[in-house]
């Protein structure tokens, strides 16, 4: 049978880091995942939306609202519990076999996935990429590499404290650089 691990001194250690990807992150930054992305709005507004046929507008605005969704969504359901089931659990001296933790640890992770993949990756590098037309504002292009690292390294840091515990948990996605040019 395996050595027991207690899923308390982990949290511990991880509560940090949510609270990183959790308050300046997506809340009320320059750089934070809403204010990008309604920046990035503004900049299709101004420079692209006149090139834009009507359906190209109408797939465009759909994917904003649905992107605008996800993100309030997660923040103000998901990513709160999550980091409220951390702070309840802190204090609770949980000992649980490696392979459970993993599971459970690897739950808490899958969230950041889904807003990596489906909010900045899919909606908004690609909509820079594209209805760009691969350029952008040079204040959005920095204040994304600003959210991008932090985010990115939040994560690394998630998996550094799992690896310190012997633990094999994964966050399989991180934002990705936005690959376009900059303009003034």
């Amino acid at each position: 049978m395996s050595q027991e691990v207690n899923l308390s001194e982990i949290i511990k250690e991880l509560q940090p880091y949510y609270r990183k990807l959790y308050s300046p992150l997506l809340k009320g930054r320059n750089y934070s995942l809403l204010e990008l992305i309604n920046r990035l709005n503004g900049w299709v507004h101004s420079r692209h939306w006149d090139s834009m046929d009507e359906s190209s507008r109408h797939t465009y605005n759909e994917g904003l609202k649905s992107v605008i969704a996800k993100v309030d969504f997660f923040t103000g359901k998901i990513f709160y519990l999550l980091v409220s089931a951390l702070d309840s659990l802190v204090d609770a001296n949980i000992k649980l076999a490696p392979e459970k933790v993993n599971s459970f640890l690897n739950l808490l992770v899958r969230p950041l996935d889904t807003i990596t993949e489906e909010a900045i990756n899919r909606w908004f590098v690609d909509t820079a990429r594209t209805v760009c037309k691969g350029e952008l504002k040079a204040e959005i292009y920095d204040d994304y590499n600003i959210f991008k690292n932090k985010w990115n390294n939040a994560l690394d840091e998630i998996e550094n404290v799992c690896d310190r515990f012997g633990l094999d948990v994964r966050a399989e996605k991180r934002a990705k650089d936005l690959g376009v040019k900059v303009t003034p």
